[in-house]
C-alpha cells in the first residue's frame, strides 16, 4: 500500500472556488481501482494551503489514475486557483515501521 501526500497552496480568495471545484475530482478518484481512500483538507497553520491524504493498494493504481482524465480535468482547474507546483510524497505503508 502507498501513502500519498500532495500539498499546494490557493491564490489568496481563490481558496472557496477551488474546494468546489475538487468536489467532483475527488467524488470520482475515489471510485478508481485501488483508492483506498482519497481526501482534500486545509491547514490549520497556513491559511491557503491544502493537501490531498491519499492511499492506494499499488503503485499501479497510482500511475492509472496519474494519466485518467479526471487528473488532467484537475490539473486545469488547480492551475486557475493554485500558487506553483504541489509538492508530492510518496510513502511506502507496506513495508511499515509500525513500532505499535
Amino acid at each position: 500500500m502507498l501513502v500519498v501526500t500532495a500539498k499546494f497552496d490557493v491564490k489568496p480568495g481563490k481558496k472557496g472556488a477551488l474546494l468546489e471545484a475538487a468536489k467532483d475530482y475527488v467524488r470520482i478518484t475515489r471510485t478508481d481501482p485501488g483508492c483506498l481512500s482519497f481526501n482534500l483538507y486545509s491547514s490549520t497553520e497556513t491559511e491557503n494551503q491544502l493537501m490531498f491524504f491519499e492511499e492506494w493498494e499499488s503503485r499501479g493504481d497510482l500511475d492509472v489514475h496519474a494519466q485518467s482524465e479526471h487528473m488532467k480535468r484537475w490539473k486545469a482547474i488547480k492551475s486557475e486557483f493554485a500558487e506553483g507546483d504541489s509538492v508530492l510524497q510518496i510513502y511506502n505503508a507496506t513495508e511499515s515501521n509500525n513500532v505499535n
